[in-house]
């Protein structure tokens, strides 16, 4: 990287486009750095270096530099979740503050509801914030709180506020995760799991689909044909007389793939 009592060379270009798209700035990472060697028979080496300007602006102008919950946004099925966490992820970084008003027209251009979409409030709360913040809730490290304030009858304005979550709430969110996503918005409304029970076995993929017993399914990890696990599990339940449950399910699709050689 550099001769005997020459500088480092210059590391990485970097470029930044004005917002007006009227200028670019180029630059590099680390324009120069001294190696300094007269401690050098102590052991001790010290290096200089300053970043370059063009680089030091670009964290401080640039929102793909935020620290983001990468695996809560891949993991996320509602865009409005993506975009609400973006903003207030990247707001939070900026200002350091953790709340904001915004007015309804102000929150459905952050939320990316197209135009003449949801029009009214209660159908934007309904379809996209309410979902938005509680997938937000449950997948990353922020907790999210919505309040709207009325004018008359009407709702003109909403306060978002936004807190990171302690250790414990981190850890849950990551427990959920590394649970497959069948089910989550079940698990999220508080009604995936019943303690007076649970939903009977789906006859169809139609009533499988997104159930706690595709959940098992999935958990287990099995790939074999849906319907025939069905069918195999009835069968099987009706023969020997075994409870038809979740549970047992997951123990019997476990096997399905031991069984089909997969």
């Amino acid at each position: 990287m550099h001769l005997a009592g020459q500088p480092i060379e210059a590391l990485g270009e970097v470029s930044l486009d004005e917002p007006d798209g009227q200028e670019e700035h180029i630059g590099t990472i680390v324009p120069q750095a001294t190696i300094d060697y007269r401690d050098e028979t102590n052991g001790d080496l010290v290096i200089r270096w300053r970043f370059g300007e063009v680089f030091r602006r670009l964290p401080a102008e640039s929102d793909l530099h935020t620290k983001l919950d990468s695996a809560a946004l891949l993991a996320m099925r509602s865009r409005y979740a993506i975009a609400l966490l973006r903003y207030c992820s990247t707001h939070f970084e900026k200002t350091r503050t953790n709340r904001q008003e915004f007015t309804v027209g102000h929150l459905r251009q952050v939320l990316g509801v197209r135009e003449g979409k949801l029009s009214t409030f209660s159908n934007l709360k309904k379809w996209a914030l309410s979902p938005a913040i509680q997938e937000i809730n449950a997948t990353s490290r922020w907790t999210l709180e919505a309040v709207p304030h009325k004018t008359g009858r009407s709702v003109t304005s909403v306060t978002i506020s936004w807190t990171e979550k302690p250790l414990s709430g981190k850890r849950a969110a990551k427990a959920e995760l590394d649970r497959h996503s069948a089910g989550r918005r079940q698990r999220q409304a508080g009604t995936a799991e019943r303690p007076a029970g649970h939903p009977p076995l789906p006859a169809s993929r139609d009533d499988f689909r997104d159930s706690i017993w595709e959940q098992a399914y999935h958990d287990a990890g099995c790939w074999a044909d849906v319907q025939k696990t069905l069918d195999g599990f009835r069968v099987w339940t009706e023969r020997t007389g075994k409870p038809q449950t979740p549970t047992l399910f997951f123990s019997f699709c476990k096997g399905e793939n031991e069984r089909k050689g997969i």
